[in-house]
C-alpha cells in the first residue's frame, strides 16, 4: 500500500469465505500491515438487485455499496476518520486470480492506494487451527 507522505507498506491478507443460503457472502479476513499486529475484519455482501450489491464491513462506518460494471465489482464505503474508500475487483489474467485496486480519499485528495492480486488457494490446505471449509485467498502486492 502506498500512503501519501509515507514509504510503501507491505500488506498480507488471509481470507476464508462462505456463502449462505440467501446468497450472502461472508468473508473473514486477517490482515498484516507492515510491522503492526494483525487485525481481523469481516465482510458481508449480498446482491440487492441485478448488478447492485449491499453489505457491511466491520471496520467501515456505515454500509458498503457496490455495482457490477463490465465484469468489475466496484465497492464504495466510508472508513473511520472521514475517509472515503473505493475498491475495484476485476478477474485476473488466469483462473483463480482477482486484481484488487483500492483508493482512499479525504476531501477529494488521494491519501492511499492499494494494488494487489488475490489468489484462490486450495481449500484442502490446512493453515494453523482454522477449519478446512470455505475458500482461502491470499492477497499479495503486485
Amino acid at each position: 500500500m502506498r500512503k501519501l507522505f509515507s514509504d510503501p507498506v507491505r500488506i498480507r491478507v488471509h481470507s476464508i469465505g462462505t456463502r449462505a443460503a440467501n446468497g450472502t457472502l461472508t468473508l473473514r479476513q486477517r490482515i498484516w500491515e507492515g510491522d503492526k499486529p494483525p487485525r481481523d475484519r469481516v465482510w458481508n455482501l449480498r446482491q440487492s438487485r441485478s448488478g447492485q450489491y449491499v453489505g457491511t464491513l466491520s471496520d467501515a462506518q456505515g454500509p458498503v455499496s457496490g455495482s457490477l460494471e463490465h465484469g468489475t465489482l466496484h465497492l464504495r464505503f466510508k472508513m473511520k476518520g472521514g475517509l472515503n474508500a473505493e475498491q475495484w475487483l476485476t478477474p485476473g489474467a488466469e483462473p483463480g486470480l482477482l486484481d484488487n485496486a483500492m483508493v482512499v480519499r479525504r476531501f477529494g485528495l488521494r491519501l492511499a492506494v492499494l494494488e494487489e492480486t488475490i489468489r484462490k488457494m486450495d481449500t484442502r490446505l490446512r493453515i494453523g487451527k482454522i477449519p478446512r471449509s470455505g475458500r482461502w485467498t491470499l492477497a499479495q502486492p503486485r
